[in-house]
């Protein structure tokens, strides 16, 4: 499993728990990625509605269609997984 997280920089107490959660997920050793963007998830201001989603539409699908990609090759990620750890 991977996992795709982002929040807004003015998501306040969304920010904090998607930052513990991303935090718990390493823990765990779940790999996972986690982006600040500005503005949030706003109902007011520029994010109002759906703008902060179609703005990071684009990094959540990038991940998720690289993540398919990368899953058609799992011995050559693996491979080149132990040879960028030396």
């Amino acid at each position: 499993m991977r996992v795709y997280l982002d929040a807004g920089i003015n998501d306040t107490n969304f920010l904090a728990y998607t930052k513990a959660f991303h935090a718990n997920l390493n823990k765990l050793g779940i790999a996972n990625v986690f982006y600040t963007f500005l503005g949030g998830h706003g109902l007011s201001g520029v994010d109002v509605s759906w703008n902060y989603f179609h703005k990071h539409l684009k990094d959540s699908l990038s991940y998720v269609g690289k993540q398919f990609e990368n899953s058609k090759y799992p011995a050559k990620m693996h491979k080149e997984s132990l040879q960028n750890k030396k």
